[in-house]
């Protein structure tokens, strides 16, 4: 058993990581680094600068329809209550008119009172 555990263990150890990206390699004992350092590259920011421009547009999108739609909601509001007062003038007018009619009818005809005075 003990020896499955260290075949896989040692099996581990030489394949290559399937994450390369999150690995350090450190140098071998002999090994001297470059004492020239190379300038980052352009294309080493194209993913950092694309998924900060994708969220700040994702967020200002749902920012911005948030706001729409409150600001509509808003405007409705406004809009209604303009209509209860323009209802309310109408009917009042009407019950004016018609109580003018309903007063002042001598036995005439309703279309004679509103043509001739």
């Amino acid at each position: 058993m003990s020896q499955i555990l260290r075949v896989k263990s040692v099996a581990r150890k030489t394949l290559s990581p399937l994450r390369s990206y999150s690995t350090v390699k450190f140098p071998e004992a002999g090994f001297q680094p470059k004492q020239i350092q190379q300038k980052p590259q352009i294309r080493q920011f194209a993913n950092p600068l694309l998924h900060a421009f994708l969220i700040a547009s994702t967020t200002y999108i749902v920012l911005h329809s948030i706001w729409i739609r409150l600001e509509r909601e808003e405007k409705e509001q406004v809009l209604t209550q303009r209509s209860k007062e323009l209802e309310e003038t109408i009917q009042t007018l009407l019950n004016q008119k018609k109580q003018e009619l309903e007063t002042s009818s001598d036995g005439r005809k309703w279309y004679k009172l509103w043509l001739w005075k």
